[in-house]
């Protein structure tokens, strides 16, 4: 038994010693150079794409079997164009010796330095990543094959991509995406393995126009048949660059734990923590067909969300992306002491974003949402307010999104007052001017009311509303005009009638127009119309007066 042994043994070292010497021979004698033709042959016959090796390829021996390539051209796909698919200027890759003997491919780390792909698709939708790039055939399973055909275990000790540059041509939808500075580094890349895995680079995009810096850091793992990624501790930090922004930057990161199957096209992140800027997020999002035509849906939640004064308290909303729509509905939460309901869609499929919102507030703080969008205004209004609208807009920045701004709702407001306007003084003075009786002073500026209510229209970021009524004690006050919020102007009539206890009027009605910048409003009475009511009632009083001397209760007796 052990002569059996020692000649098995004797007969396997022999082999395993062939095999080195013959690869030392290949390595000492053969000149690798002089595989070029054959080489750009093979790869022609298998991409239908012309390789260009224009720098030497270099190898090394024990105890990695070592390969570098300069300077290598893929042509692009026929039809495309003449530039390249692919660059690489530099290629590094090493295979462990001795594993190969077991069926195993244990790759050292693959660097690349200076890879450059251009992807292209055309107008008829064909890209230049098929068709002559893949082969015309290839086995369906590896268990057709025979055993000494099954492809080795692969272990690969890492990737290094360094001056990567990605361009992505879309020429069927007029976009282009460009990734450039492109670094990649992964630790080991063994099957059912966690690797560390880092990506960072920039990207310009036209359509929305867009630049940004994006790092990715997670732990990576593939499962055995290379169709399931699970992405543990993924942390995303993008920073997006627009002058409309804050300081021209608007910073986003994402963590989560993620799970993708490249076969079925799934996503799934059980719960994610997005921070925009300072606004914090928390959700679950699972995803569908992520490589034509992404469908997204998940819950998002903020304890609270900020823009400039603009405060929401614990949002909450569904939400869906499909079709480059993204739709939240419906949208809950405290809104300035109050509520809000809603929904919003945001239509990304057009260079410049179209945004539709339907809201409705209840028992909100009016004056917060007043110097929400017009804080500069000399007149503010005070009370619970109920207001409700669908609202429609495009832009990129906030002035875009003010200036086509349109929309319509109704609005009211219960146990408040204006602020910066006392109607009762100008209906005193009205008084006065009738009576020729020196003016009055006001002894407050504000207008107490029971109610005020009234619908509106929004039309290129000017809101009119032509029915505004107001209840303050004795006081009826009807108004009507415009609010141009682009140009953060005002144009106002308010017309003040006193009335009885039962509600008729009494006196004449005071014409107000309310007009300016909202920092530096002007309020006067309407001088023509209150002439007119003037003489009205002074006509009125005479014609009275002689109607009781006449007195015709006699004459018709």
């Amino acid at each position: 038994m052990s002569k059996i042994l020692r000649v098995l043994l004797t007969l396997i070292g022999s082999c395993v010693l062939l095999a080195l010497v013959a690869i030392i021979g290949l390595v000492v004698f053969v000149n690798p150079n002089d595989l070029k033709p054959q080489i750009s042959q093979a790869v022609s016959k298998y991409t239908g794409c012309q390789l260009q090796l224009g720098g030497n390829i270099e190898w090394s021996l024990f105890p990695w079997l070592g390969l570098q390539l300069n300077n290598a051209t893929l042509s692009n796909t026929p039809g495309f164009g003449d530039k390249p698919f692919a660059v690489i200027q530099k290629l590094d890759l090493q295979v462990r010796l001795l594993p190969l003997l077991h069926k195993q491919l244990e790759v050292g780390k693959l660097q690349i330095n200076g890879l450059t792909l251009y992807l292209v698709k055309n107008a008829t939708g064909q890209t230049n990543w098929q068709g002559p790039h893949t082969p015309a055939s290839s086995p369906s399973s590896t268990e057709t094959l025979p055993d000494n055909l099954k492809p080795l275990g692969v272990v690969v000790a890492g990737l290094d991509i360094q001056n990567g540059h990605v361009l992505f041509d879309d020429k069927q939808k007029n976009k282009r995406y460009e990734i450039a500075q492109l670094q990649l580094k992964s630790a080991n890349l063994t099957l059912n393995k966690s690797s560390a895995f880092a990506v960072q680079f920039n990207l310009n995009t036209n359509a929305p126009a867009l630049k940004a810096n994006i790092k990715l850091n997670t732990n990576i793992t593939l499962n055995a048949d290379g169709k399931e990624i699970t992405l543990n501790k993924l942390n995303l930090n993008t920073l997006l660059k627009n002058p409309a922004y804050p300081n021209g930057v608007l910073p986003i990161s994402l963590q989560a734990d993620a799970m993708i199957n490249l076969n079925n096209q799934t996503f799934a992140a059980d719960k994610f923590t997005l921070t925009v800027d300072q606004n914090k997020f928390v959700g679950h999002i699972q995803g569908q067909n992520l490589f034509k035509n992404p469908l997204l849906s998940g819950v998002i939640a903020s304890y609270q969300l900020k823009a400039g004064q603009f405060t929401i308290q614990r949002l909450q909303s569904p939400f869906q992306f499909k079709n480059n729509i993204l739709s939240l509905n419906p949208i809950t939460g405290d809104l300035y002491h109050g509520n809000y309901q809603g929904n919003l869609t945001l239509d990304l499929r057009t260079a410049t974003p179209q945004l539709v919102m339907q809201s409705q507030l209840n028992q909100i703080n009016i004056q917060s949402l007043f110097q929400e969008f017009a804080s500069k205004s000399q007149i503010q209004l005070v009370g619970l307010a109920n207001l409700s609208g669908k609202f429609f807009t495009n832009g990129s920045d906030a002035d875009s999104l003010t200036k086509n701004l349109h929309g319509k709702g109704q609005f009211s407001v219960d146990n408040g007052s204006i602020k910066g306007i006392n109607v009762s003084y100008w209906v005193a003075l009205g008084r006065a001017l009738l009576k020729h009786q020196p003016s009055p002073t006001a002894d407050s500026p504000d207008t107490p009311f029971d109610k005020f209510t009234g619908t509106f229209s929004i039309d290129k970021g000017i809101i009119t509303n032509n029915d505004l009524n107001i209840s303050s004690g004795r006081l009826r006050i009807s108004g009507q005009g415009s609010l141009n919020l682009p140009q953060q102007q005002m144009n106002y009539e308010l017309n003040a009638q006193p009335v009885l206890s039962d509600g008729s009027p009494e006196g004449i009605a005071i014409p107000i127009r309310i007009s300016g910048p909202f920092n530096q409003l002007h309020i006067t009475p309407i001088l023509d119309k209150l002439s007119i009511n003037i003489f009205k009632e002074k006509f009125k009083g005479k014609l009275q007066e002689q109607l009781n001397k006449l007195d015709l209760s006699k004459i018709f007796h």
